[in-house]
């Protein structure tokens, strides 16, 4: 049992850093996704839902496929919400979250910046 348990401990470790080289590579990722919840942010939405602001970025602003097959994956959104309420603390609250292996990230960059 502790196998499977140090398995999936593993593909979660490899989780962050995929999402680490992604930022790196495709950083006008973030930078939508953060103009876009400013902007819904500023006509007064009180909550919205981060796919949401994903399927807008797919819909408006098209771009490439990425070597993972999507134009931007949804498996980072968690991500990008986290980064987002660590820049802006305004957005905390903004989007629904669960926990999220993401957090772990966050609590990393954290620990850098300091």
């Amino acid at each position: 049992m502790n196998v499977q348990l140090d398995l999936f401990e593993a593909l979660n470790a490899s989780h962050i850093e995929k999402f680490k080289e992604y930022h790196k590579k495709y950083p006008n990722i973030y930078k939508k996704f953060k103009e876009l919840a400013i902007e819904a942010k500023n006509i007064g939405h009180k909550h919205f839902s981060a796919r949401g602001l994903f399927q807008v970025m797919r819909f408006k602003m098209g771009g490439d496929l990425k070597e993972d097959g999507f134009k931007y994956n949804n498996n980072y959104t968690p991500f990008y919400v986290r980064l987002l309420e660590n820049e802006c603390p305004v957005f905390v609250d903004f989007f629904e979250k669960r926990k999220s292996k993401s957090d772990e990230l966050i609590k990393e960059l954290e620990t850098v910046n300091k």
